[in-house]
């Protein structure tokens, strides 16, 4: 977990019940029994996917509380592989983060998201060139692009699906969000650097409290 996620679970748990749950991984049952395993495999493919079965070893959540997940999404998680899954009809009147800023983001950070995430693990792993369309060259976007990227889009949207299969919502905050001229990003610097402690209040306003 990187120190942006810790800092955002850390400032959830003191705002917000954090009794332990447990967390296991959406199943593909799970998926065929709700009717959505069409629409995945549809999105899977369109990404790049080369599997015959879709990949659901999606990683851990950033802060799972008692009532909802928190996922926090930076520079890695906006691009064009993230904008194609969140065109799925799963997104329809979805409320649990806005899904139009989401789009956005994509499209306006992807840059930010190259600077990023332009070589190694970030760029492609044995895993991702396995399931998906194998990586081009680092930093290129022009042919095959990057097969990481599209495993994390990927898996962002099966992570989504968890309010869909189980009713259990899952709260996405953005380093791009913004509030008061602020965004998130700048918000955590903030709290790490000043230990302001307006920024609880601040988070329980922009999310909680909805």
């Amino acid at each position: 977990m990187g120190e942006r996620q810790a800092l955002l679970k850390s400032l959830a748990e003191d705002i917000y019940d954090n009794s332990p749950i447990k967390t296991p991984r959406i199943s593909i049952f799970e998926i065929e029994y709700s009717g959505l395993i069409s629409e995945v495999e549809r999105i899977y493919y369109t990404l790049g996917g080369t599997s015959e079965q879709v990949p659901l070893n999606y990683g851990a959540w950033d802060a799972p509380l008692k009532d909802f997940y928190i996922e926090l999404d930076e520079e890695r998680h906006f691009n064009r592989y993230r904008f194609e899954t969140l065109t799925s009809s799963i997104y329809k009147d979805y409320s649990n983060f806005s899904v139009s800023n989401y789009r956005e983001y994509c499209l306006m950070n992807e840059e930010q998201c190259l600077k990023s995430a332009n070589w190694g693990n970030n760029w492609r792993t044995n895993s991702s060139d396995k399931l998906f369309i194998v990586s081009g060259d680092n930093g290129d976007l022009s042919k095959n692009g990057s097969s990481r990227w599209r495993q994390r889009a990927f898996y962002d949207f099966v992570k989504d699906l968890t309010f869909f299969i189980r009713r259990f919502p899952v709260l996405r905050v953005s380093i791009y969000d913004t509030y008061n001229g602020n965004t998130v990003n700048e918000m955590l610097i903030k709290k790490r650097c000043q230990k302001s402690k307006s920024i609880p209040e601040v988070f329980r306003e922009m999310y909680l409290d909805k």
